[in-house]
């Protein structure tokens, strides 16, 4: 008895708490019928922006064929309920701003004055009141510009602006040409070609690459060794240069160099030529002696010795004006061998070039050499002050395919003397002449060449050089063009060749002890 009596009391209890439950919901519901009829909750409502606030009028119609019996109808038709919210709003708004529109039209016709009544549409006349009222616009960040971008703009529809009011000033001085102008436009129409202002024809250039490219045998292009001379002419430019500041070409180290064999510690340069030779002092040193001691023997030699042959001067065309000089035209002629390159008759010495050479009445021979550093750019930049003259002992088969190297279009000698041009002394030594280059002053004239037998003949235009032996440390070409360079504008130039080089101490004097006192 007393287990039933407790579950009765327990379901009375659920019963009652169901009850409350379902009042307060009752209650929920109708607070919210009231809040979604009122202007305010349409309002709120206005802010759903879920799937079911955007029921059209369809959805309302399936509602109502629904069955009242069906279970739906226990949730009270809640979509029902958001679809009317949402139309009353929709109807609210538009009344709202049907009522704002109708309030500026009135503000616009109170602030305005009619111009012309009778016709159909009336026509108004802003006044300063309309203008005031005029809302401002902002304009938006992507139209806005900065102000170098607006100075940009400005600069560009500067001249345009410029253009049309000079065209309007002039058709209001000269009607006529309004009725020009016309003709003018109907004729380009027919004929687009003409165009009514000059303007410079603009040519179009594709970046495209042409279909065939102009290459040589090698894969490059015919402007590409030129480029890379005028690069190490540049070059050559930027290092012509004496040893030392105060140092003559030839005769200074000569005198140092003597020094230090004959006379230890007692040449003022030491350091100077220390830090330009470094490491190859002694082979420098061996050079200079060597070559001063062999010039004063070949010159006492061919002094002894008659002259077999005769000059047979060459008809030549007068020397043209270079173009770095403003005085006479002067000329240098250079030596071959041992002065310009050096033949390697030893195979097992390096070289750079090869060329096969064949000389009449002989067997065809592969002559391997050297050209001497700085040859090529010394002589281009020679070239434009100086006229250039080739004059070798050499053959001409020899001489020619060598030159084919350093001279290949043939446009840095203006001349090429061989072995036949030469004059033969006794035991075979072959003397250049400079009688031989006809349409030449003698003074005009000087001869670069490490033999000094060579220039027996006339020693005050013999211009001595050490001879190059494979040595690519080798700056002679680099001193001697700083010396003639220099010396170009000397008016009295044969004068100073002779003072500068004394070559004429070795004919004046008996042994070499009292020629190296002379010197030093």
């Amino acid at each position: 008895m007393q287990g039933k009596v407790y579950r009765r009391k327990k379901q009375d209890g659920l019963n009652l708490e169901q009850n409350q439950q379902s009042i307060k919901n009752d209650k929920q519901k109708i607070r919210v019928e009231q809040k979604t009829n009122s202007p305010i909750g349409a309002d709120k409502k206005s802010f759903d922006f879920s799937p079911i606030s955007q029921r059209t009028q369809q959805d309302q119609v399936k509602q109502k064929e629904i069955d009242p019996a069906s279970p739906q109808k226990t949730f009270k038709n809640f979509r029902n309920r958001t679809v009317s919210t949402a139309t009353d709003f929709k109807v609210f708004q538009q009344r709202n701003s049907n009522q704002n529109q109708l309030i500026k039209e009135q503000a616009q016709i109170k602030n305005t004055e009619p111009i012309n009544m009778n016709t159909q549409r009336s026509y108004f006349k802003q006044t300063e009141t309309t203008l005031k009222q005029k809302p401002i616009q902002v304009p938006s960040k992507q139209n806005q510009r900065t102000p170098v971008q607006q100075q940009k703009v400005e600069q560009k529809s500067y001249p345009l602006k410029t253009l049309d009011k000079k065209k309007d000033l002039q058709i209001a001085a000269n009607p006529t040409s309004k009725r020009e102008d016309v003709k003018n436009q109907k004729k380009q129409q027919e004929n687009p070609k003409i165009s009514l202002t000059p303007r410079l024809e603009i040519q179009k250039v594709s970046n495209s690459p042409p279909n065939k490219l102009i290459t040589t045998f090698r894969g490059k292009s015919p402007n590409h060794d030129q480029n890379q001379q005028t690069q190490k002419l540049t070059a050559f430019i930027a290092v012509i240069r004496p040893i030392f500041k105060e140092a003559k070409y030839y005769i200074t180290p000569v005198m140092h160099f003597l020094r230090e064999q004959h006379f230890p510690n007692t040449t003022p340069y030491k350091l100077q030529f220390q830090i330009e030779f470094q490491e190859q002092q002694l082979y420098f040193r061996q050079k200079f002696c060597d070559h001063f001691f062999s010039t004063f023997q070949y010159l006492k030699l061919c002094q002894t010795l008659q002259q077999k042959t005769m000059v047979k001067p060459i008809q030549m065309d007068p020397p043209k004006q270079p173009k770095s000089s403003k005085n006479s035209p002067k000329t240098i002629i250079f030596d071959l061998d041992e002065t310009l390159i050096h033949c390697n008759d030893i195979n097992l010495n390096q070289t750079d070039h090869e060329v096969t050479v064949q000389i009449p009445n002989e067997p065809a021979q592969q002559v391997r050499f050297n050209i001497r550093p700085y040859c090529i750019e010394m002589l281009q930049s020679l070239s434009q002050f100086y006229e250039l003259i080739l004059f070798t002992a050499s053959f001409q088969q020899y001489a020619d395919k060598i030159l084919e190297f350093i001279d290949p279009k043939k446009n840095i000698f203006s001349y090429r003397l061989y072995r036949d041009n030469c004059v033969t002394l006794g035991d075979g030594l072959l003397v250049k002449d400079l009688r031989v280059l006809a349409g030449r002053k003698m003074e005009s004239m000087a001869l670069v060449d490490n033999s000094a037998y060579c220039y027996f003949l006339q020693p005050d235009n013999g211009i001595p050089i050490i001879p190059f032996e494979d040595n690519k440390k080798d700056k002679e070409l680099i001193f001697l063009t700083d010396y003639l360079i220099k010396c170009e504008k000397y008016p009295n130039w044969l004068e100073h060749h002779k003072h500068h080089f004394k070559n004429f101490i070795h004919f004046q004097t008996l042994t070499i002890n009292e020629c190296l006192r002379r010197i030093i």
